[in-house]
C-alpha cells in the first residue's frame, strides 16, 4: 500500500513537471524568446532542471514537434521552427486549431510589440481561454509594406485576433474571410468584432479622482496625439472636466505627436523627457492658473513628466500630482521605485474577452453578429498623487 502511494505520488509529480516543461517551452517559443539558429538545451540538461526523466523530456519535445513548433535534427538537437513555417504534422486538420495573433507596424515595431509589457498580457489572456479548448496561438507582424504572413495566404488558421490599425483593402482580403476580433483599436467603418479598454471612461475617472482630492486645475499629457487611444483618453478627460465644471485652458492640453521613423513609432528612452520641459514650463509658468495635476497617456509618459517636473524644480506629489495608466496588473516602473498612481487597462482581460468572442464565432453562434466590447479600467493607488498644495 505504502509503495503504491509513493508510486502514484511520483507519477503525479512527473506529470506536473512534464506539463510545466511543455507549457514553458511553448510559451518561450510563441513569445519568440528562443533562438532560431541554436538548438534547445540537451535533453539531459532539461531533465535535470525539471527533475524528470529523459524519456519524459523527449515526450514533451515530440509533442511540440507535432504542434509544428519544433524541428529535430539528428545528431544536433531540437530547433525552433520559424513562425512562417509552422505547419503541424497533422496538416490541415491541425491548422484548424490555430489562432493567429497579428500586429501591425501602424502601431509599433515588431520588437516593441514583443516586449514583456506589451506582449505578455495579450498572450496570457488569449491562451487562458484558447488552450483549454485545444487551440494554439501563432504570432505574425505586418509591416508598412502590407505583406501578409504565409499562414494568411495559405489559410492555415482558424481565426485571427489582431492589434493595430489596418487598411480596408487588407482587412477585406485577409481578415474578413476568417472569424476575427480586433483588440485595443476600433474602426467603426469595418463590420467586425472589437474589444478594447474603455479609454474614455478612464479619462473621466482620472479627472473624478483628482477632483475628489481637491484639484481644480488639471492638465492632460500625451506625445502620441494621432493615436486612437490618445484621442479616446483626451475625450474622456474633456468629458470629466465638463462634468465637474472645471476649466480647460489651452496650455492644459500638453498634446503633440512624436516623430516616426520611416512611418513607424519607435521605442523611447528617458531622454525623451526633454521634449516635455518647454510645454510643461509654459503651462506652469506662463499660465495665470497653472495646473496642480497632470493626467498622462500612460505610466511611461507619467515617468517622463515626473522627470521633467523635477528638472523644473517641482516635487511629485508635494507640489503637483501625476496620474498614468498601464497595461495590466502591475506597472513596469514600480521596479524603478516609481509607484505611480494609475489605472490598469486590464489588457489580459481585454485579450481573454477577445478570445471568448472568437470562440463564439468558431462555434458558429455569432459569426455575423458584430460587437464592440469595452472593458472598464481598474484604479491602482500609488504615491504620485496628493491633495493640492495650499497657495
Amino acid at each position: 500500500m505504502e509503495q503504491g502511494v509513493q508510486t502514484t505520488g511520483t507519477s503525479e509529480r512527473t506529470t506536473r513537471a512534464y506539463q510545466h516543461l511543455l507549457e514553458d517551452l511553448r510559451k518561450e517559443i510563441l513569445n519568440n524568446r528562443l533562438s532560431l539558429d541554436k538548438p534547445l538545451l540537451p535533453e539531459t540538461e532539461l531533465a535535470a532542471h525539471y527533475k524528470i526523466s529523459r524519456n519524459t523530456v523527449r515526450r514533451a519535445l515530440d509533442g511540440l514537434v507535432k504542434e509544428g513548433l519544433l524541428r529535430k535534427v539528428k545528431g544536433i538537437g531540437s530547433f525552433v521552427v520559424p513562425p512562417e513555417e509552422r505547419v503541424s504534422e497533422t496538416g490541415r486538420n491541425r491548422a484548424q486549431r490555430q489562432v493567429l495573433l497579428l500586429s501591425f507596424s501602424t502601431v509599433s515595431t515588431r520588437e516593441l510589440f514583443l516586449t514583456d509589457y506589451n506582449f505578455l498580457p495579450k498572450f496570457n489572456g488569449i491562451n487562458r481561454v484558447l488552450l483549454p479548448h485545444g487551440y494554439h496561438l501563432l504570432f505574425a507582424h505586418v509591416g508598412l509594406d502590407w505583406t501578409p504572413p504565409p499562414c494568411l495566404i495559405s489559410n492555415d488558421i482558424s481565426g485571427i485576433i489582431f492589434y493595430g490599425q489596418l487598411t480596408p483593402e487588407f482587412w477585406k482580403q485577409y481578415i474578413a474571410p476568417h472569424p476575427h476580433v480586433g483588440i485595443q483599436f476600433i474602426d467603426p467603418l469595418l463590420p467586425g468584432n472589437w474589444v478594447k479598454p474603455d479609454y474614455e471612461t478612464l479619462g473621466v475617472l482620472a479627472v473624478e479622482y483628482l477632483h475628489s482630492l481637491g484639484h481644480h486645475r488639471i492638465a492632460f499629457v500625451t506625445n502620441e496625439m494621432e493615436m486612437q487611444y490618445s484621442e479616446d483618453r483626451m475625450t474622456g478627460y474633456l468629458r470629466g472636466m465638463k462634468r465637474f465644471g472645471l476649466p480647460v485652458r489651452e496650455e492644459y492640453l500638453i498634446a503633440w505627436q512624436r516623430e516616426r521613423v520611416n512611418g513607424v513609432l519607435q521605442g523611447e528612452d528617458i531622454s525623451s523627457m526633454q521634449d516635455y520641459i518647454p510645454l510643461l514650463r509654459k503651462a506652469l509658468h506662463e499660465s495665470p492658473e497653472p495646473p496642480s495635476a497632470f493626467i498622462c497617456l500612460d505610466d511611461w509618459r507619467a515617468l517622463c513628466t515626473i522627470k521633467a517636473l523635477e528638472t523644473l524644480g517641482l516635487r511629485v506629489p508635494a507640489d503637483v500630482s501625476v496620474i498614468g495608466t498601464f497595461n495590466d496588473y502591475q506597472s513596469p516602473y514600480t521596479k524603478l521605485n516609481y509607484h505611480i498612481t494609475s489605472f490598469s487597462c486590464r489588457m489580459a482581460d481585454v485579450s481573454a474577452e477577445a478570445a471568448e468572442c472568437l470562440l463564439e464565432q468558431l462555434a458558429g453562434s455569432s459569426r455575423n453578429c458584430f460587437r464592440t466590447i469595452l472593458v472598464r479600467p481598474e484604479f491602482c493607488q500609488g504615491e504620485t498623487t496628493a491633495p493640492p498644495r495650499r497657495m
